[in-house]
């Protein structure tokens, strides 16, 4: 990549493209690569093609104000071991591989491979520390850390000696025949239930015809919505909606609750929710992971 440090910009700016943690990635890299430049000035030219990225920036930066990962569940420092938990499953393994990353550094150290073990778990660190200024954290994305991780990871076995990089596939295979026996070598994605709520809500609007569902949060919305195609409005719900509850001409009112931590939107879905059970007229439709409730009046 030294060698080749313009393709590796290029490469870098269709990630910013692709992913808004990026320049954590990338930039705990792109140091090293300046570092290691014999000509730092003629270095820093290559770089030029990342301001390409500029137009792109208001965007990034609403995105990263306006999200709804609140800073109530900023993660730990210790986040940046959960790609490896995610590598070793189950967690105490991930600890092992934590053990061989920084052996492996430690064999490595004074060597260019010793700092390039590192940088991935400095790429983690730096989301962290931008999750005290910017709203950036969120659990699901350690998925962007994990292959940096599973390289820097390569590279620290391959320090090891014969016999340990043995004893490492051993302990490899043991982990995962644990997995096979526990059903969980191919873990499938949460379901929340929505094909079960379409079917729901369709039956629900034959019989009393369109009416309107609020919810809490825009991205299980989103999904509802792929699922359910109607003449039904779903939105977010405003500041109005409690103070006057959107009925359809049938008094029925749907509300989709995404339960965590207490964002705006979740108070006000929740002042619905409890106004509607302290009048009797709250029916759940729909448990699970995103519940789903009706409020309809009664006559």
């Amino acid at each position: 990549m030294r060698r080749h440090l313009p393709l590796a910009v290029w490469a870098g700016l269709g990630a910013l493209w692709t992913h808004y943690l990026a320049p954590f990635l990338l930039l705990p890299l792109y140091l090293f690569l300046l570092l290691e430049a014999k000509n730092k000035a003629r270095a820093l030219l290559h770089f030029l093609p990342l301001l390409l990225f500029l137009p792109w920036m208001p965007a990034l930066l609403g995105q990263l104000r306006g999200g709804m990962a609140m800073t109530a569940i900023r993660p730990d420092p210790v986040l940046a071991l959960e790609p490896l938990y995610r590598l070793g499953n189950p967690d105490a393994f991930g600890l092992l591989l934590l053990g061989v990353v920084l052996y492996g550094a430690w064999r490595l150290r004074g060597r260019r491979e010793g700092a390039l073990v590192l940088l991935p778990f400095l790429g983690v660190l730096l989301w962290w520390a931008a999750s005290l200024l910017l709203n950036t954290a969120s659990l699901r994305y350690v998925g962007a850390f994990v292959p940096p991780m599973a390289a820097a990871l390569g590279l620290a076995a391959s320090a090891l000696s014969r016999r340990t990089q043995a004893l490492l596939l051993l302990a490899l295979g043991v982990a995962y025949l644990g997995l096979l026996l526990r059903g969980e070598d191919h873990p499938g994605p949460p379901n929340e239930g929505f094909r079960r709520k379409a079917e729901i809500l369709a039956a629900l609007e034959r019989r009393v015809g369109p009416f309107t569902v609020l919810g809490d949060e825009r991205g299980r919305l989103i999904s509802l919505r792929y699922y359910w195609r109607s003449e039904s409005e779903l939105r977010p719900v405003t500041p109005e909606d409690p103070k006057h509850p959107p009925f359809n001409r049938k008094g029925v009112l749907v509300l989709l609750q995404y339960p965590g931590w207490a964002s705006e939107e979740q108070v006000l879905l929740q002042r619905l929710l409890d106004e509607a059970h302290a009048r009797g007229e709250l029916r759940v439709l729909d448990r699970g992971l995103v519940p789903l409730y009706l409020w309809e009046k009664q006559p």
